[in-house]
């Protein structure tokens, strides 16, 4: 019923092979609207800079490409140091990145490097909206932190890198790897200095606001279509049948999911939106944290709220 594309050149590509222009809609990616968390034994350090490699920025590339990355990569940790900031190297994917971070460290040498091991992505957004700066190539490691109004200087491999810092208004911190030295180097002065630092942050503030309204939509629209094909409720459950319907796996998440529960029983509870009264009688304490949450990521702090907000979006 509804595809999305995050940038234009994606959409350009589904319309080319035959896709219903009614059907395909351009959003932004929608894990920016994903809440972080950081590990219990992580100490935040305001002065932090991740670093986050890609080996994709060399697995096409030839050996002259990949001595190129290593070389910028340690050249910008010995940048970051040089600022009087504190750089680390965060490993987004463990697996494929290693390798890479290893042959890095041989380079290195005697010198060791930082690094952070995360495999869980909730963690690893929470680790990245507490640091100063992001330097990467990896790209839901830059959504998670440009999403969190994290100023992020990015390489990148595909158009998808261009189109994202184009969202988020800074795709002058784009970079590649012919990007001369001294231009990056002012780059990262620019995102890290007191003085301009806090304006690369206002922009991202007023982006990310823009783009998770965006994906809330996106939200809202898929659920509309659900809903218009989802089999009436009994009673005010949902029958079995209604469940096989939607699908086991999403049939979990509205089971578990604050936002997803709440649009399922305002929209489908009566002719025009309203809370449903068995699912606040659930539990008042678990409505409450339920309308907490939507306060929280989507602006809705009352129930009037979220009733003209679905109303708009029947």
């Amino acid at each position: 019923d509804l595809i999305y594309a995050r940038d234009e050149v994606s959409l350009h590509h589904a319309v080319s092979t035959g896709g219903r222009g009614e059907r395909l809609r351009l959003m932004p990616d929608f894990t920016n609207l994903v809440e972080g968390r950081c590990p219990a034994q992580f100490t935040p350090d305001p002065q932090a800079v991740a670093i986050m490699p890609n080996t994709n920025m060399i697995r096409w590339g030839s050996e002259t490409d990949s001595e190129n990355y290593l070389k910028l990569l340690l050249a910008m940790y010995e940048e970051t140091r040089r600022l009087g900031l504190h750089p680390f190297f965060l490993l987004h994917e463990i697996r494929d990145d290693s390798p890479l971070f290893t042959r890095l460290c041989e380079r290195a040498r005697p010198a060791s490097l930082p690094v952070l091991r995360e495999s869980d992505p909730v963690l690893l957004k929470g680790i990245l909206g507490t640091c100063r700066a992001v330097i990467g190539s990896r790209y839901h490691g830059l959504v998670s932190s440009l999403s969190q109004a994290v100023p992020c200087l990015g390489f990148g491999w595909t158009h998808k890198y261009k189109a994202l810092f184009e969202d988020y208004a800074c795709a002058e911190y784009l970079c590649t790897l012919d990007t001369p030295r001294d231009e990056w180097q002012a780059k990262l002065r620019t995102l890290t200095a007191e003085t301009t630092r806090p304006g690369a942050v206002q922009n991202l503030r007023e982006r990310a606001a823009q783009l998770k309204l965006k994906s809330t939509t996106l939200w809202l629209e898929v659920h509309k279509i659900l809903l218009e094909h989802a089999p009436a409720r009994r009673a005010g459950r949902w029958t079995n049948q209604a469940w096989r319907f939607i699908s086991l796996p999403t049939a979990r998440r509205i089971r578990h999911d604050p936002f997803l529960c709440l649009t399922y029983h305002v929209v489908r509870s009566g002719p025009r939106p309203h809370i449903d009264p068995l699912y606040v009688s659930k539990t008042t304490a678990q409505f409450e944290q339920d309308l907490a949450f939507l306060g929280r990521n989507y602006g809705w702090a009352t129930l009037t709220d979220v009733e003209k907000a679905l109303a708009g979006n029947k």
